[in-house]
C-alpha cells in the first residue's frame, strides 16, 4: 500500500486471502500456514531500490590470475550479471574468474532486484602484471664473487630450470675452485 506524502488519517486495509491452510496463526509451528507481510510506505517515493556492491581478492597478481568475486549488494537481489573486462561474463552470485593476459581491467555488476535493478562498474579494478620470467629472478647469481659462498640463497622460478652441483662438489669445502664449473643451469625440463 502506498500512500502520497502527506497524507494524513486512519485507514482501513484489507486483504483478502484464499486457501490459507492451517490455523491462520503465522509462526506457531503449523507447517500448512501461509506467511505474508503488509508493507504500508507514507513518503513521496516507494521502497527503496537496490544497490549494487562487490570486491573481489586478490585484485592484483601475476598472471594468470584467479580472482574470487563477492556480491554484497543491498535490496534482495534475485539476478546477477558480471562482465570482467577481458571478455568474460557470469550469472553467479558470487563468481570466480581468470584473468590470462596481463592489464587493467574494469569490472562491472548488474543486478535485478524486487524493488528493480542497479549496476556499478569498479575502474581498473584488477590489475594482472605479466609473469616474472623463468630462471633465477633475484640476480644473486650474477653479483657472487667468484670463490665466495653465496650471500644468499639462490632462486630458482620457472618450470623446468634445474640447478646442480656438477660432480657433487665434495672438494674446497664445498666450494668450487676457480675455473670449476659448479652448477649447471638447464632450460630444458629433465
Amino acid at each position: 500500500v502506498f500512500l502520497p506524502a502527506g497524507t494524513t488519517g486512519s485507514f482501513t486495509v484489507t486483504v483478502d486471502a484464499a486457501s490459507i491452510g492451517g490455523d491462520g496463526v503465522p509462526g506457531n509451528g503449523d507447517t500448512t500456514d501461509q506467511d505474508f507481510a503488509l508493507i504500508v510506505y507514507n513518503g513521496s517515493t516507494g521502497p527503496v531500490g537496490p544497490n549494487a556492491s562487490f570486491f573481489g581478492s586478490p585484485t592484483s597478481g601475476n598472471a594468470p590470475l584467479s580472482v574470487n568475486f563477492t556480491d554484497t549488494s543491498s535490496g534482495g537481489p534475485t539476478a546477477w550479471s558480471w562482465t570482467f573486462g577481458d571478455g568474460g561474463t557470469s550469472s553467479a552470485q558470487n563468481p570466480s574468474h581468470t584473468y590470462v593476459n596481463p592489464g587493467s581491467y574494469s569490472v562491472t555488476l548488474a543486478i535485478t532486484a524486487p524493488g528493480g535493478s542497479d549496476s556499478t562498474t569498479l575502474t581498473n579494478y584488477i590489475n594482472v602484471s605479466a609473469p616474472p620470467a623463468p630462471g633465477i629472478a633475484d640476480g644473486s647469481f650474477e653479483l657472487q664473487t667468484a670463490g665466495a659462498a653465496p650471500t644468499t640463497p639462490w632462486s630458482v622460478s620457472g618450470s623446468g630450470h634445474v640447478v646442480n652441483p656438477a660432480g657433487g662438489t665434495t672438494s674446497d669445502s664445498g666450494m668450487p675452485t676457480n675455473g670449476t664449473n659448479w652448477a649447471e643451469i638447464s632450460g630444458t625440463s629433465t
